[in-house]
């Protein structure tokens, strides 16, 4: 067998690896919160409601709509839609992941299985938790969650928009109609999962925005506004006014810092900074220690500053009326923190390109690298210690 066979055929092992694993996985845990009871019962449950009153109840409308049409395509519950939907949805986002590393590793066999292993691993990574398993619910803002069937919807669009944005802010992408149109897709189809991520990437998007603008620099301002901001701010004015004037939903946004960490933490202080701390140690560790390098990687800094963002909304702002012990504005932070997860061993894979690591055989690895590794496979290793245990 010649070097480009073993390298097709280690390329189709790694998808299949990928679409095993994360399958089986995703549809064990999606089957456990189907039993206790969870967001996917919840959302099923409202389409089932504006499908028979015409009333919305909530206008993320994607998950509930696809599962309704999967089981009636396929002659199944309502329920077996959400489970086939749900698992689709982090298989999906696997893939892409994998994609993704593929491009930035050697061309060879053994890249191509460790982009899937990685791709496996990202799929499950979570905080390092400090207390006993199943009681770490509350508090921790992990890059993978099992029971919430609008976010995991997203997941798989969230980095293509990402790397566009990212792409806009460096003046490197080029404003073509096909270009904005996938954008602006892109941002459609998020929107209708679920608004979180766009509530932190817009924000952190103008912010870095105008501060290359200060600082004269570059950027694809037709791409980023008509493929990315103005398309998103239209949408989630539209969705706030169907939200919070709707009789269903009624209610308000209020300023009340840690009023949602109090309720569900009973004022646990310390426990809401340790759960912070334990949810940022990989990516905030990589940062502190490359910091000459990641200070100018527009890619972590774009996906920090929306993670920051997203814990700004987590811990400072709550939701009045019916929707106050909901939690809403937690899930911009889990959000950004799987694609901060995502931008982080991206860096660190090229880091170790650059280090020459590969090429020396790991021969030359500084202390660093291992405690980054280290910490990485904690996530990876709690994220299997939950599986059982499908709340984030």
């Amino acid at each position: 067998m010649n070097s480009h066979s073993r390298l097709v055929l280690a390329n189709f092992s790694a998808i299949l690896l990928v679409l095993l694993i994360v399958s089986i996985v995703s549809a064990h845990q999606i089957y456990l919160v189907l039993n206790q009871g969870s967001d996917y019962s919840a959302h099923l449950q409202f389409w089932q409601y504006t499908r028979e009153t015409g009333r919305l109840v909530v206008p993320h409308i994607l998950f509930p709509l696809i599962a309704y049409s999967v089981a009636a395509l396929m002659q199944v519950p309502e329920v077996s839609g959400g489970l086939i939907v749900g698992t689709l949805a982090h298989v999906l986002t696997a893939v892409v992941v994998q994609l993704h590393l593929k491009t930035i590793l050697p061309k060879t066999p053994f890249f191509s299985l460790l982009a899937g292993g990685l791709a496996v691993c990202l799929s499950i990574a979570c905080p390092i938790y400090l207390f006993a398993l199943p009681d770490v619910h509350y508090g921790y803002v992990s890059a993978t969650v099992w029971h919430n069937p609008t976010l995991t919807v997203s997941k798989p669009f969230m980095l293509p928009l990402f790397w566009l944005v990212t792409y806009s802010l460096y003046g490197k992408a080029k404003a073509t109609l096909n270009g904005i149109l996938v954008s602006i897709i892109l941002a459609t189809v998020i929107i209708f999962a679920k608004p979180s991520y766009s509530l932190v990437l817009l924000p952190a998007t103008v912010l870095i925005a105008l501060f290359r603008v200060i600082q004269r620099q570059k950027i694809s301002w037709t791409s980023l506004s008509l493929g990315f901001i103005l398309p998103s701010v239209i949408m989630l004015t539209v969705q706030f006014i169907m939200v919070y004037d709707s009789p269903e939903t009624s209610g308000s946004i209020i300023f009340s810092p840690f009023a949602f960490v109090n309720m569900r933490l009973e004022s646990q202080s310390f426990a809401a900074l340790s759960a912070l701390v334990a949810s940022i140690a990989f990516p905030g560790t990589v940062y502190l220690l490359y910091f000459h390098a990641t200070k100018a990687d527009l890619h972590l800094n774009l996906a920090w500053l929306s993670l920051l963002i997203g814990l700004g909304q987590y811990y400072l702002l709550l939701e009045t009326g019916a929707r106050a012990a909901d939690g809403n504005w937690v899930w911009g932070a889990h959000a950004a923190m799987f694609v901060l997860y995502v931008a982080t061993i991206t860096f660190l894979l090229r880091h170790y390109s650059a280090r020459g690591l590969w090429a020396n055989g790991l021969r030359n690895v500084r202390i660093q690298e291992w405690l980054t590794l280290t910490l990485f496979t904690l996530s990876v290793v709690y994220g299997m210690l939950q599986i059982g245990y499908p709340l984030p």
